[in-house]
């Protein structure tokens, strides 16, 4: 985002309180998300914040997010890698201090018959 770029904000009926940290998120990630569509992306390296990814394919792709700000909506995924930066690591080591025997299927992406992948 630049400098001139303005975050939009949020109406007046919107309180934290009302709408929690999740869904204040969720306005946020939409309001300030930009949108990728229809793309194919090979051995490349795609830094998933900030974006919403629409109907990609990721092949051979390094894939990196730090604050998880980011959506996939019916994405196919092809011998790709991730990397988590130190946001997003910290997140997850708190997640296996909890989980280290359970499984949360709240948490699995949503998977179409056709193995595309939805994170939202």
């Amino acid at each position: 985002m630049s400098p001139s770029d303005k975050i939009p904000e949020l109406p007046e009926s919107f309180s934290t309180t009302a709408l929690g940290l999740s869904g204040l998120a969720a306005v946020l990630l939409a309001s300030l998300a930009r949108n990728v569509e229809n793309r194919y992306y090979k051995g490349q390296t795609i830094s998933l914040d900030g974006y919403t990814f629409r109907n990609c394919c990721f092949h051979n792709c390094n894939l990196e997010t730090d604050n998880g700000t980011f959506a996939i909506v019916s994405c196919t995924f092809i011998n790709c890698n991730v990397r988590f930066g130190p946001n997003a690591i910290r997140i997850i080591r708190l997640w296996n201090v909890f989980n280290v025997n359970q499984q949360w299927p709240f948490f699995n992406p949503l998977v179409a018959p056709d193995g595309a992948i939805t994170i939202e």
